[in-house]
């Protein structure tokens, strides 16, 4: 992936892009939190719970946009959640092993067992959909959730209908908005 940006970058000579890679466990790494304040957004598409919640603590705090995808374990099924600290849910308002919600649906998108990349590039490309929209300012336009389904048909469907936690350990403070 950054021999790929860095390719981008070289070809287009106005695009300003700092790259930096790490390969290290982000479960209570040391670093995590000085690159997540550094950093504009954040796109993650981890394999668990815990490592998604870590990034999401640092981004609520530091009020981060965080992208997140994740696919199922039959790999046919996607989702693209967007999190504008204290203005959308965070991970946290869906996922905190606490308050888990519709267990057993969402647990399914956290994980993937089957790499599909029909499924994959699908969440992708709407991650980064998101994120431009984000960096554009066109927060107005995001949709907090996705769902992605290609079990029987192609089905892209956004939800709307979703409200931070007023109890969310990460973002709720009682319901206050920040």
């Amino acid at each position: 992936m950054e021999k790929k940006l860095e390719g981008i970058i070289k070809a287009r000579e106005n695009l300003k892009l700092d790259i930096e890679t790490y390969f290290v466990d982000i479960i209570a790494w040391d670093e995590l939190e000085k690159i997540v304040k550094k950093s504009d957004i954040i796109f993650t598409c981890l394999d668990n719970l815990e490592a998604r919640l870590e990034i999401n603590l640092w981004a609520v705090k530091y009020k981060k946009p965080l992208i997140d995808g994740g696919t199922s374990l039959n790999g046919l099924r996607g989702r693209v959640i967007t999190v504008i600290p204290y203005k959308t849910p965070c991970l946290g308002c869906y996922f905190d092993v606490e308050t888990m919600y519709e267990a057993e649906n969402e647990q399914t998108l956290i994980a993937c067992g089957a790499s599909l990349p029909t499924t994959m590039a699908i969440v992708a490309a709407l991650q980064v959909d998101r994120g431009i929209k984000v960096l554009l300012g066109m927060e107005k336009s995001v949709i907090p959730r996705i769902f992605i389904n290609l079990e029987e048909e192609v089905n892209v469907v956004p939800d709307y209908n979703v409200k931070r936690r007023k109890n969310c350990r990460f973002c709720g403070y009682g319901g206050a908005k920040k």
